[in-house]
């Protein structure tokens, strides 16, 4: 297990990754590390007139998976209620 700071780091990079990738992918960013009390969301971009909001798990290499399965049900709840913005 990494320690805090360096947990920090990797999930930095993770999150500068998948930056890179949407951008290549033409997504238009338009915030990063979005936050509110009930809710936070690591990328949000726009592509093809619809939001898209993308939540990075960075994992080491023998953990590595499709991650979705990284992104528990409750977070995708969150992400997905018609609580305000």
């Amino acid at each position: 297990m990494l320690n805090d700071p360096l947990r920090k780091d990797v999930d930095r990079i993770g999150e500068d990754v998948a930056l890179g990738f949407h951008k290549k992918k033409s997504f238009k960013i338009t915030e990063r590390n979005y936050r509110k009390p009930w809710r936070e969301v690591d990328i949000i971009g726009e592509k093809a007139n619809s939001v898209r909001f993308i939540e990075v798990k960075t994992v080491s290499r023998e953990k590595a998976s499709n991650g979705l399965g990284q992104v528990s049900d409750y977070k995708i709840r969150r992400a997905t209620s018609s609580r305000g913005t």
